[in-house]
């Protein structure tokens, strides 16, 4: 499953490279899980303090490892008397055979003073314009969404891998992440609601 999620943002990046973003159609409560068309809602962030946990997880079972890293997160957080200021989220840093490394985080109003040895840390989260892609339904079917933001990137440009321009569209997409609207500790992985947010310079 997380192949394609990568494969698909490399692509993206490469895309930002030499096509300008389009103005983005209206979000919908359409599911889009499956849908071969997607539109974005143009949006802009504000910059967060997070703290976050780093974690590994197979391809087969992306879910599972969000939820345990998540869940040791927040046991943390609770130990410190620190409350998350919005969802949960993640970001997948690097991919190889028998996995990849994302970083799970929450946002908090500032960086806890006392933080554990080990892979716990803390750091901000850039503001800017981003584009907010909606996944809703199955988690094991994320792919599809990643694939129709895929389309949606290629119908606006073709994708260019060379020169300055690709390496800092690939700096913003290292900066690329899933929003869970929906709680990964109580939600049934069938019935979640991801934002996949792609900020754009």
């Amino acid at each position: 499953m997380s192949r394609m999620r990568i494969a698909v943002l490399a692509a993206i990046a490469a895309l930002f490279a030499s096509a300008a973003v389009a103005q983005p159609a209206p979000k919908t409560d359409t599911p889009q899980s499956s849908a071969k068309a997607i539109q974005p809602q143009e949006v802009t962030l504000a910059q967060q303090t997070v703290v976050y946990i780093s974690g590994h997880a197979d391809f087969d079972d992306v879910y599972t490892a969000l939820v345990t890293s998540l869940r040791q997160l927040r046991g943390y957080l609770d130990k410190e008397g620190i409350a998350p200021t919005g969802p949960a989220m993640a970001r997948y840093t690097d991919d190889g055979e028998n996995g990849f490394e994302f970083e799970a985080a929450y946002p908090v109003a500032q960086a806890p003073k006392n933080l554990p040895q080990g892979d716990i840390a803390a750091g901000d989260l850039p503001g800017g314009k981003a584009l907010d892609f909606v996944h809703r339904g199955s988690f094991n079917k994320i792919d599809e969404t990643y694939s129709a933001i895929d389309d949606y990137f290629h119908e606006r440009g073709k994708p260019s891998a060379a020169g300055p321009e690709a390496d800092e569209a690939q700096d913003a997409l290292a900066d690329s992440f899933e929003q869970y609207t929906t709680d990964p500790l109580t939600t049934d992985p069938n019935q979640v609601e991801v934002h996949i947010i792609v900020p754009v310079k």
